[in-house]
């Protein structure tokens, strides 16, 4: 029996030592003292039979506590390196043509604004089918739309990140019409890389929430838009919320567009149903505020709801007294004005409202930039460390991010060593005023509703984002 014992308190502390050196999230003074008071209490109780046992057993069970928060970061940080296209080719309802095999010998045309890779393989694609024609270009979405419905081309073929779009202003499209082929085609996404050290610089982080429900899809519209400057020597984020309908020019290589094109404007909105996804986003917002963005952190509403329903409720401020009617509820949400606790459901509703407001858009991002400091807020209070499980198995899968494992662990680690301490929520609101204008995605023949940004407003934006990340001089 006591060679059964040495070689159990041998492996208790072995695995104990594993997960010690292992672990990235404590703190190493926590770690010293968990090691130092474990090995301390195994050598008093060596030579005692019943404590080396229950000794062995509390090692055992802090080791697999110790490996359990390791493997909480993994399970919550997640990057696809891989994007998909999908891609359907489209006829009218009442079209003879069935399925594509059919199509060989008619007019197919797809977008200039589609990745010219991409306009490759969908030609390729054809070609294997018996096409034999060079498959037709039209520009702005609406364009192609309109020539399937008179009849210039015979199947009209999207990027299917473009269908919420086009039902924003054709609501009767989808009935119109009717699919007779579908492709996909994934590739490597281009990697945002940061060298950043987030625990002594400052960086920042673009949010990308997009209006869909169900899997995240990392291309379409991104609704919610918001470049945070995050300070991790004074403890400060400064938030500022972009209007999606922002009309802005997009980075041509960024956005895998043609580099000969004169003019790329459009709503900000339309950017994340580019070929590139969130890489058209963060290209085009450097350009128009010429900052860095170092992280990304793209969600759709349901992570949206996971994320607060895991935590509970969180507290907002609400700047204006409001009844929502986003949810067609038999009696909607009803919010007060001054400090209000809302739910997964209502926090959703007060996010996505947007009409009945004297600033529109603007009360609009000013929600979203309140719910976002609420979830923070929640997040870093010491409660919420009793919910981690819960937290982590709602958002798992839910959150794209180019943030590394270990640089999460990195700030998990900081906010654990000292849990006294809290984040300083800022915020800086933009300005501007409502424009109606054509757009590269649908054509600048079909003006839609747009905000125009005013420039003294874009400029103290990007001031009030890069002094937060001035390090004090004493650091």
């Amino acid at each position: 029996m006591k060679i059964v014992r040495l070689i159990m308190k041998v492996l208790a502390l072995v695995l104990l030592l594993t997960a010690l050196f292992s672990n990235h999230i404590l703190p190493v003074t926590y770690l010293i003292v968990i090691g130092a008071v474990e090995i301390l209490l195994l050598l008093l109780v060596w030579k005692r039979k019943v404590l080396q046992i229950f000794m062995v057993i509390l090692m055992i069970i802090s080791s697999f506590g110790l490996l359990y928060t390791e493997n909480i970061i993994a399970r919550l940080v997640t990057y696809d390196p891989l994007q998909t296209n999908s891609v359907s080719f489209f006829t009218l309802k009442e079209s003879s043509i069935l399925t594509v095999k059919s199509a060989i010998n008619k007019k197919i045309s797809s977008s200039s604004l589609v990745e010219a890779k991409l306009n490759e393989v969908i030609q390729t694609e054809l070609e294997k089918q018996g096409y034999d024609q060079k498959l037709g270009i039209f520009e702005g979405i609406y364009e192609g739309v309109q020539e399937l419905y008179d009849g210039v081309i015979d199947v009209l073929v999207l990027d299917e990140a473009y269908i919420d779009t086009i039902l924003m202003i054709d609501a009767d499209f989808l009935l119109k019409t009717k699919v007779i082929w579908a492709i996909k085609n994934t590739v490597e996404r281009v990697p945002i890389v940061s060298e950043k050290d987030v625990i002594t610089e400052a960086f920042t982080v673009y949010i990308d929430g997009n209006d869909n429900s169900g899997a995240l899809r990392t291309q379409g519209r991104n609704d919610v838009n918001m470049i945070m400057t995050v300070n991790p020597i004074t403890h400060t984020i400064m938030m500022m919320s972009i209007p999606r309908d922002s009309y802005v020019p997009l980075n041509k290589k960024a956005c895998g567009l043609n580099l000969g094109l004169t003019n790329t404007l459009d709503k900000l909105t339309h950017a994340g149903t580019k070929t590139t996804g969130v890489n058209c986003v963060i290209g085009t917002l450097e350009d128009t505020f010429n900052i860095d963005i170092d992280y990304y952190l793209q969600m759709n509403f349901s992570s949206f709801t996971k994320i607060i329903g895991a935590l509970g409720t969180i507290t907002v401020w609400n700047e204006v007294e409001f009844t929502e009617d986003s949810t067609q509820l038999p009696t909607p949400y009803h919010y007060e004005k001054g400090w209000i606790e809302l739910n997964k459901d209502n926090a959703l509703a007060f996010a996505r409202q947007r009409h009945g407001f004297i600033m529109g858009d603007l009360q609009r991002v000013k929600n979203q930039q309140e719910v976002i400091k609420g979830i923070i807020a929640k997040l870093t209070e010491l409660s919420t460390l009793t919910k981690i499980e819960s937290i982590v198995s709602a958002i798992s899968g839910s959150i794209d991010t180019n943030m590394l494992p270990a640089e999460v662990m990195a700030l998990a680690r900081t906010q654990i060593q000292d849990l006294s301490f809290k984040w300083t929520l800022k915020s800086v609101d933009l300005t501007g005023h409502s424009d109606s204008q054509g757009t590269l995605t649908l054509g600048y023949g079909k003006p839609l509703y747009v905000f125009q940004l005013d420039p003294a407003s874009v400029a103290a934006g990007r001031k009030a984002l890069l002094d937060n990340m001035i390090i004090p001089a004493s650091n």
